[in-house]
């Protein structure tokens, strides 16, 4: 660590002298930029979200399985984006007909740019929810999710997001996964977070103040 200058080496613990200790401890007190270069550096050696990874993986297994919407999800889908709580978390509250929902739907089914999932129980095949990639450049998508009511709050969006962030990563070559969520959206801001998403700021979208998340493929970035 204090090769790659993430961190400041005091020496054997055994030959640890007090004075050179707390002259440290002053020195990064006062140096607000030595502080954030270790930090920065730390970033690129190690991300942070390891456990977390680790974490969703384990619990993934056995539990949901993902698989590509087809034309037969129309109505289920068409359904869960009308749910009230979805309709209120989307830049537009209104309710979707379904002459429009059919039309936008077959677009994305037929657009290379998209691909959407929807996640399941292994144990009993039921849907639980949905989760979609559109392409922004070859390189860059935006991810929308949306869980159905009955299974929200059971750490399902966790879950969901991790399992098809690392599809989509490995399928379409992706080297960021960008999310954009409503400032009020707390429940979804906090899965994508434990999801290893990171804050890279914020934007209007259609007067709504929206929190932008991303995360980086580091196996692509190595």
């Amino acid at each position: 660590l204090d090769k790659k200058k993430t961190a400041i080496n005091l020496g054997q613990y055994n030959e640890i002298i007090l004075g050179e200790v707390a002259a440290i401890i002053k020195k990064l007190q006062a140096d607000q930029a030595l502080r954030r270069d270790l930090s920065d550096r730390g970033m690129v050696l190690i991300d942070g979200h390891g456990a977390v990874r680790v974490v969703n993986r384990t619990l993934s297994k056995g539990i949901i399985k993902l698989r590509k919407a087809e034309l037969d999800d129309s109505r289920l889908l068409w359904k869960w984006a009308n749910n009230a709580e979805v309709r209120i978390n989307s830049y537009s509250q209104k309710q979707i007909t379904w002459s429009d929902h059919q039309r936008w739907f077959n677009e994305k089914l037929n657009d290379s740019a998209c691909i959407q999932f929807i996640a399941y129980t292994v144990e009993n095949n039921i849907p639980v929810g949905q989760i979609r990639f559109d392409l922004e450049d070859d390189d860059t998508a935006v991810v929308d999710i949306s869980i159905d009511k009955k299974y929200r709050n059971l750490g399902y969006g966790n879950i969901i997001i991790q399992e098809a962030v690392n599809q989509a990563f490995n399928k379409k070559k992706l080297k960021i996964i960008k999310a954009l969520i409503k400032s009020d959206n707390l429940c979804s801001i906090g899965a994508f977070q434990k999801a290893g998403f990171s804050s890279c700021g914020q934007k209007y979208i259609g007067g709504n103040q929206v929190f932008c998340y991303e995360r980086i493929n580091t196996d692509e970035k190595k």
